[in-house]
């Protein structure tokens, strides 16, 4: 506001009704210095200190980081400094955590106060309290997750059905073999040999019921696992599928001392999601080429790259990252829409992320994850 020609008497009486406002706003307010690098509080209102349980003792003459933890968005704050630096409006939301340690969710709307020459002398914030808001939306995302494991569930036992018929078939020729021995003379080579064949059927089909089993169990967020593990077994239950569908899976798994953290079954999900995509991609554009997916793994300054890359053709959306939002589907009316927008989200959750290109005759899909070596 450009005071020059306003009387001394009615800017004073603005200035007080300003503050009035803003101390009776409902919305928390907060006015720092203009340094960027190290803002200071200079003013918080009633209700700012009723949010975060700081007195404005406790407060004034501090930098904001005293709000920051360890769940706080820190490309979200350098966000909010890069668009400060440039004098521009800034909009956007973390968590902060109040003087007890409690977290909460917080937008912001931040604004530069300029001086009479141009130059920001204050940011003045308006923040909510928007931890009900997040939570309602936490709990959507995780039915939605659960509404997508369902689905999951039914293409792991359309697969398990497939893949048991082979080895079932041959336990029962085995036994009826024995049965047939008994009547005469035992071949002892051959009834051993018969023996072994029915353990090692057996025993492939005790692996895929535990890996089924694995897949079934809740999500842990908080637990560490190897990511080769979690891609050999979604491989084994979907072996049966991918090779009733002609796709050949070829792996360069290079990280076995790899752990990353978050549920394994969420991120078994993910690569299932991804998987299945790619069967039906090569089904829809009746891929008469030799089908390929190739998953490889690379670590690189404490995270974990996956790349899961197919040649059946490619996606036509613009722009391609589209994929990702909720509603949007490649499949036309066969599909839901919320297969890679709950791929993100499982992925964001574990502090990683994903994105898709094209790339020569087939589609892409990079995962980065945090992760560590045993």
């Amino acid at each position: 506001m450009n005071t020059k020609n306003i009387p001394a008497q009615i800017e004073k009486s603005l200035g007080q009704l300003s503050l009035l406002a803003l101390e009776n706003s409902f919305n928390a307010v907060v006015i720092t210095t203009g340094d960027v690098k190290n803002p200071i509080f200079v003013y918080v209102n009633a209700a700012f200190c009723a949010m975060t349980g700081y007195s404005r003792k406790d407060i004034l003459g501090k930098n904001p980081k005293i709000l920051q933890g360890s769940e706080t968005d820190f490309n979200e704050i350098a966000r909010l400094k890069e668009c400060l630096n440039t004098g521009k409006h800034f909009h956007g939301a973390t968590v902060n955590y109040k003087k007890d340690g409690s977290a909460y969710d917080v937008e912001w709307n931040i604004s530069p106060i300029f001086d009479d020459e141009g130059k920001i002398n204050y940011f003045v914030s308006f923040q909510k309290d928007i931890t009900p808001q997040k939570e309602l939306q936490r709990r959507n995302e995780e039915l939605l997750i659960y509404q997508s494991k369902l689905a999951s569930i039914g293409e792991l036992m359309n697969s398990i059905a497939h893949q048991w018929k082979q080895p079932l078939n041959a336990i029962s020729l085995a036994a009826q073999y024995m049965q047939m021995s008994l009547a005469r003379n035992l071949d002892k080579t051959k009834l051993e040999e018969k023996i072994s064949g029915i353990i090692r059927q057996t025993e492939f089909m005790n692996t895929t019921v535990t890996s089924f089993q694995n897949f079934l169990r809740p999500a842990d967020l908080n637990t560490s696992f190897s990511p080769l593990r979690a891609i050999n077994e979604i491989l084994t239950l979907l072996k049966d599928d991918l090779t009733v569908n002609r796709i050949k899976v070829s792996c360069a798994l290079e990280t076995a001392d790899i752990s990353i953290k978050g549920s394994e079954n969420e991120f078994k999900q993910v690569l299932l999601n991804l998987l299945t995509n790619a069967r039906d991609a090569f089904n829809a554009n009746n891929s008469g080429t030799e089908r390929e997916i190739k998953i490889s793994t690379l670590s690189k300054k404490g995270h974990l790259e996956i790349k899961i890359t197919d040649n059946a053709g490619g996606i036509s959306s613009s722009p391609i990252d589209k994929v990702f939002e909720n509603s949007f589907s490649t499949k036309a009316d066969k599909g839901t829409g919320i297969g890679l927008y709950i791929v993100k989200k499982i992925l964001k959750r574990m502090k990683g992320d994903i994105a898709v290109e094209n790339v020569g005759n087939g589609a892409q899909f990079t995962i980065v994850l945090p992760a560590y070596r045993e």
